[in-house]
C-alpha cells in the first residue's frame, strides 16, 4: 500500500502511522516516509510490518522492544541506519533480509535468538557491532553458535576461535565466498548453513566435529573434494545435494574409492561428479536418507548382498539410473520413494529366487513392474 499515508482510530498512534495491538505493532503507513522513530510502549514488531518499505532509510526502535517478529523489515531495500534497544531478545527469521544498503548494524548484548536468514541477501553488511560480535566484526556469537555473518566482500574466512557450532543458514548464500576454515572446538554445522554457497572451492573441517546436519552444502556448486574427519558421527540427509562438481571425499571415514562416506555401516554422503556406473563397497549395511539424490549422471548401481536398508530418497531424482542391481536374496527395508524419477523403462535387477518376496515388500511394491530375476 504504497500511499497509504496513515491510519485513524483509537488503535493508531499519535503520529497515525501504526497500528499498535496490546503492545505490539502489527501494521505501518510508509507513504514519504524515510526516517521513523517508533513509538513508546511499543513492545513487539509483529512479523512484515515493515516488509518491502523501500523508502525507509533509518528506524529507531523504542526502549521496551522485546522482539522483531519474522520478516519484519524484509526488503527494505533503502535501510541504511536501524538503532535497536537493549532489553531486545529474539530477532526473527529473515528479519532483515534483502536489506541491501545496511552496511553495519549494533546488536545489543541481550539478545538471545537470530532466526535463520535474518540477515539474508544484505549484501552490503561489512561488520556487526556490540558485545556479541567476533573481534573481526564479521560474526554475531550467542553461547559459542555462530548465528549471523556479515558477507560484504568477503571471500575468504577463517571463523574465529571459540565458536563451537554453526546455527541454521548462518552462511545462506554467501555466493561470493570461496574458502572457509572452522576452528577447532567445533562441533556442529546447523541445517542449510553453507548452502547455495556456490563459489565455494576450499572448507577446512576440524578434528572433533561430529554433526552435519541436513542440506549443511547443498548447492556448493563448485565444491570438488572435502576432508570429513574420524570424529564425525552423524550426517544427516540431503547434506551434500547439487553438489554437482564433488568427486570426491578424503578422510579416515571416506571409502577407498573416496565416492562415499560410510558411518557404522551406513552410506551417508556420495560424491557424483561425472560418475555413470558404481558398485557400492561390500560392508555397507544402510543407503541412507537422500544418499544418491540428484545424482543426475548415474545410470547403473549394484548394491551389495550385505545391504538391509534402503532410506527414503536414497535414489530419488537420479533420471539417467536406468539397471538397479540388488544382490541381497532378502528385500532390503525400503523407504518412501526410493526410486523415484529414474530413467523411463529403469529395471530392478534381483535374485532369480527373490522376485516375487521384492515385489510384495514394503515400498518395493510400487516398482513391482519394474522388477525383474537378474541373469
Amino acid at each position: 500500500c504504497t500511499s497509504l499515508a496513515k491510519f485513524e482510530g483509537p488503535l493508531a498512534t499519535s503520529d497515525q502511522r501504526c497500528i499498535v495491538i496490546d503492545g505490539a505493532l502489527v501494521a505501518f503507513a510508509p507513504a514519504e516516509l524515510f526516517e521513523y522513530v517508533i513509538p513508546e510502549g511499543v513492545t513487539t514488531i509483529e512479523g512484515g510490518a515493515f516488509c518491502d518499505c523501500t523508502s525507509l532509510a533509518s528506524i529507531t526502535l523504542p526502549e521496551g522492544v522485546t522482539e522483531i517478529g519474522n520478516n519484519t523489515f524484509a526488503g527494505c531495500t533503502s535501510l541504511a541506519s536501524i538503532t535497536l534497544p537493549e532489553g531486545l531478545t529474539t530477532i526473527g527469521n529473515n528479519a532483515f533480509a534483502s536489506c541491501t544498503s545496511l552496511k553495519s548494524i549494533t546488536l545489543p548484548e541481550s539478545v538471545t535468538s537470530i532466526g535463520g536468514d535474518a540477515f539474508r541477501f544484505c549484501t552490503s553488511l561489512a561488520k556487526f557491532e556490540g558485545p556479541l560480535a567476533t573481534s573481526d566484526q564479521r560474526c554475531i556469537v550467542i553461547d559459542g553458535a555462530l548465528v549471523a555473518f556479515a558477507p560484504a566482500e568477503l571471500f575468504e574466512y577463517v571463523i574465529p576461535e571459540g565458536v563451537t557450532s554453526i546455527g541454521e543458514r548462518a552462511f545462506y548464500r554467501c555466493s561470493s565466498l570461496t574458502s572457509i576454515t572452522l576452528p577447532e572446538g567445533m562441533t556442529t554445522i546447523g541445517e542449510d548453513a553453507f548452502s547455495d554457497c556456490t563459489s565455494l572451492v576450499s572448507i577446512t573441517l576440524p578434528e572433533g566435529l561430529t554433526t552435519i546436519k541436513p542440506w549443511a552444502f547443498a548447492g556448493c556448486t563448485s565444491l570438488t573434494s572435502i576432508i570429513i574427519p574420524e570424529s564425525v558421527t552423524s550426517i544427516r540427509g540431503y547434506a551434500f545435494r547439487f553438489c554437482s562438481s564433488l568427486a570426491k571425499f578424503e578422510g579416515p571415514l571416506a571409502t577407498s574409492d573416496q565416492r562415499c562416506i560410510v558411518i557404522d555401516g551406513a552410506l551417508v554422503a556420495f560424491a557424483p561428479a561425472e560418475l555413470f556406473e558404481y558398485v557400492i563397497p561390500e560392508g555397507v549395511a544402510t543407503i541412507g536418507a537422500g544418499a544418491f539424490d540428484n545424482c543426475t549422471s548415474l545410470a547403473s548401481i549394484t548394491l551389495p548382498e550385505g545391504v538391509t536398508e534402503i532410506g527414503q530418497a536414497a535414489f530419488y531424482l537420479c533420471p539417467s539410473l536406468a539397471s538397479v542391481y540388488c544382490k541381497p536374496i532378502t528385500p532390503p527395508t525400503g523407504g518412501v520413494k526410493m526410486f523415484h524419477h529414474n530413467a523411463s523403462g529403469r529395471k530392478i535387477y534381483v535374485p532369480a529366487g527373490s522376485v516375487d518376496a521384492y515385489k510384495a515388500a514394503e515400498y518395493w511394491e510400487e516398482y513391482a513392474s519394474d522388477i525383474v530375476a537378474e541373469e
